[in-house]
């Protein structure tokens, strides 16, 4: 993930005289492995959430949906400010958080 945050914009760079499906291509390959990453912090959190208290998983729900709908317009915002590498940056460190709180949850709920 580090390695694709520095060489991104050159990738970026690289691609950007080309034509509409080289760019696309780049832009997916370039997002897929940190949307595989994401796409497993939703579920693993749930089944953490299914031994515990049933009603937190209602909130689980509502809190993704909140931060899923906020990210996307501060995401853009902070890529025109100060680049998507900073973007990533931020994800990272809030991927991270969770994976704190998830992991301290689990231990409680166990």
């Amino acid at each position: 993930m580090i390695l694709l945050a520095v060489l991104l914009d050159r990738l970026l760079d690289v691609v950007s005289g080309y034509g509409i499906l080289i760019r696309f291509t780049a832009s997916a390959l370039s997002l897929s492995p940190l949307a595989f990453f994401m796409g497993w912090m939703f579920p693993s959190g749930l089944m953490i959430l299914e031994k515990g208290p049933q009603v937190l998983i209602p909130w689980a729900w509502g809190v993704n949906g909140f931060t899923s709908v906020m990210a996307a317009p501060l995401s853009v915002m902070l890529a025109m400010a100060h680049g998507f590498a900073s973007v990533i940056a931020a994800a990272v460190l809030c991927y991270g958080i969770a994976v704190f709180a998830a992991a301290g949850m689990a231990r409680v709920l166990k």
